[in-house]
């Protein structure tokens, strides 16, 4: 990938100077506007090659530290009939912060 993007990059410089040494008789501000239109297209190459750098290094690194493990289960302690208690257990096997909010609500008796 980055061959393809240093290629890219002399082939629009090299043809930028090929344009430029021939332009003897054109105008000036042709000439000029070209030269910039060419740095931009190079600034921006490299720009994109960077945030795909940037973006591989992220999708490695999630996959190194792995992927969100967490699990939870729901058990209710009390005999049948009585008062119960429902318990929430999480576990989180990865190395990433869980936070959790458990909203319970009675049943509805109608």
């Amino acid at each position: 990938m980055r061959r393809m993007v240093v290629g890219f990059i002399v082939v629009v410089l090299v043809f930028g100077a090929v344009v430029v040494g021939s332009s003897a008789k054109r105008d000036l501000l042709d000439v000029g506007t070209f030269i910039v239109l060419a740095l931009t297209l190079v600034a921006l190459t490299i720009y994109a090659y960077d945030t795909n750098s940037m973006a591989r290094v992220a999708r490695a690194r999630w996959a190194r530290e792995g992927v969100l493990a967490t699990t939870y289960e729901m058990e209710e302690t009390g005999l049948r009939g009585q008062t119960a208690t429902t318990v929430f257990r999480i576990r989180n096997t990865s190395q990433l912060l869980v936070r959790a909010r458990v909203r319970v609500q009675p049943p509805r008796l109608w």
